[in-house]
């Protein structure tokens, strides 16, 4: 939370810019709570006049953050309700004359209407009709669609498309109509904009040295990607990374998300960069005790209609598709796992 104070306000940072004074554009999030002072983190809304009109802007965070953030340096965070923390906002706006508002959540949704947890469709059917439009994000995915007369857009991921969002205001200040086009950036159609370039060329400069250090050497290419449900499941660069796990938490066994493995490793020296591309989060690594009914457990919820998440170490399993369920356990002897015992 200080270190997201000192982003948006200022302020040097040990490794960072000298004489940073800030982010030049609003950070909202109505929802998000520092419990020691009681106070929200960020402003709660924003207003902009666009066109002669004023919209209001009220930020959201899923509710489900706190459980997939690093919890140190976190304890005191607390997202509450959605719905709640927009309406609350949406009355503000509203006594501010403000009827035109725009909600940007970080909260997923589904073009084909499949609800997921905390979903911004179902925020939609809850919040004040005086919302419009609400940007959702978090899931990565196209969306571009009304529910309870509230457009719903999402432009996929990283930058690679944008929302154009048009909408028309009365003489009241209401939006009357909108629409929206989910546009795709090919980077190869665009000439960089040189001041961008200047800055990220700067950065780039300073990470260089860093990044050329060799730190290892591969023999072969190795592909990233999710287990396959072929009749050998395995991954070679998932593999890596869980026997890096195990041997670095002196554990029994390790698993590791297939959605964290972002790049593949070439062959030939590697350098941290290499590396940094691969897994490029400032993650923790965790070492838990677990029942082999409990491992069982964990493994039988990673399987879905698409597959499986996890690279594994340290054990191997088979499952059966017709049921997305795991069959058996065994460990490298060949032996079936203890269901009563207590694992790493």
């Amino acid at each position: 939370i200080a270190e997201l104070h000192r982003m948006i306000e200022g302020g040097d940072h040990p490794k960072g810019t000298k004489g940073y004074d800030g982010m030049n554009f609003p950070v909202v999030a109505s929802n998000a709570y520092d419990t020691s002072t009681n106070k929200l983190i960020t402003e709660p809304y924003a207003i902009k006049e666009v066109g002669g009109k004023k919209i209001g802007f009220i930020g959201v965070v899923t509710q489900e953050t706190p459980s997939m953030i690093v919890r140190k340096g976190n304890e005191n965070l607390k997202i509450t309700d959605e719905a709640e923390a927009i309406d609350k906002y949406t009355a503000e706006l509203k006594k501010q004359g403000i009827k035109a508002i725009v909600v940007l959540a970080h909260n997923p949704s589904n073009q084909n209407g499949t609800s997921t947890e905390f979903d911004a469709a179902d925020i939609a059917k809850k919040v004040d009709d005086e919302v419009d439009v609400i940007f959702s994000a978090h899931n990565h995915v196209y969306n571009n669609k009304v529910v309870d007369n509230k457009l719903i857009v999402q432009a996929y991921s990283y930058g690679s498309a944008f929302s154009d969002v048009d909408v028309e205001i009365d003489n009241t200040g209401d939006i009357v109509k909108k629409d929206a086009k989910i546009v795709t950036v090919y980077q190869k159609d665009y000439t960089p904009d040189p001041e961008v370039s200047s800055i990220m060329k700067k950065y780039e400069d300073l990470a260089a040295p860093i990044k050329a250090q060799v730190v290892g050497n591969s023999s072969t290419d190795l592909a990233k990607g999710y287990p396959s449900s072929g009749a050998t499941g395995d991954i070679a660069l998932g593999n890596l990374i869980a026997d890096g796990m195990k041997a670095e938490m002196n554990a029994d066994f390790a698993l590791m998300n297939g959605g964290g493995v972002r790049s593949q490793l070439d062959a030939g020296d590697v350098t941290y960069g290499d590396l940094f591309a691969i897994q490029p989060f400032g993650n923790v690594l965790n070492k838990v005790k677990l029942s082999g009914a409990d491992l069982e457990t964990v493994l039988n919820n990673q399987i879905t209609s698409s597959g499986l998440d996890f690279h594994i170490a340290g054990f191997n399993y088979t499952w059966d598709g017709s049921t997305n369920k795991v069959v058996d356990i065994t460990l490298p002897d060949g032996s079936k796992i203890d269901k009563e015992k207590e694992y790493t």
